[in-house]
């Protein structure tokens, strides 16, 4: 029995075990687990945006408009001041509903490059795809800080992966790209060429 043959059984048989959606959800919760635990042995915070994000939703919830005035604000972004308001409705509790609601935006964004290379590509080229950028430390670091980045590349990876099991889907896609625009103005650039 040759190396070859055994490493190409074995690669086979990782992407059957990986195409069993049990396997494959049991994957991501015990990711984002693993996340959840990791932030309560090591405490972490918000970045400089996300809090004033944080107290600029909780001006819109307190029914005032938010004071973009103040000296060395960062850019307001619309839909994540909105985001921010929702959240800022729990008191204080809500950086940590932050914090887990970024990790599992976070784990979604990997499920979608995982479905979105799936499709193009193949299982087994998702499932490194996936473990590659579990190596990125800057985007992870993006996750564990509440950062926007992450919802708005969320948005843009799931407008992809739904054109791509649907070509030509229209208004799902377009409503994601459009969503994350209110994010970040460059995706109004690809909801223009969309």
């Amino acid at each position: 029995m040759s190396s070859e043959s055994f490493a190409a059984r074995a690669l086979n048989h990782l992407s059957r075990t990986l195409e069993n959606r049990k396997v494959e959800w049991a994957i991501w919760i015990s990711l984002f687990a693993a996340l959840v635990i990791f932030t309560i042995v090591r405490p972490l915070y918000p970045n400089y945006d996300t809090y004033y994000a944080l107290i600029w939703g909780s001006e819109l919830a307190g029914g005032e408009w938010p004071d973009y005035s103040v000296f060395k604000t960062p850019t307001p972004h619309p839909l994540f001041n909105v985001y921010t308001a929702l959240v800022s409705l729990t008191g204080g509790a809500a950086i940590q509903i932050l914090l887990i609601a970024s990790l599992a935006m976070y784990v979604g964004l990997l499920m979608g490059v995982y479905r979105m290379v799936q499709m193009k590509i193949g299982t087994l080229v998702a499932f490194f795809s996936v473990l590659v950028l579990l190596t990125r430390t800057d985007l992870m670091a993006f996750g564990l800080r509440s950062m926007l980045d992450i919802p708005f590349l969320l948005m843009i990876v799931w407008a992809v992966v739904l054109e791509l099991k649907q070509p030509r889907r229209g208004t799902a896609p377009l409503v994601l790209l459009v969503l994350a625009g209110l994010l970040r103005p460059e995706a109004w650039l690809l909801a223009g060429m969309y």
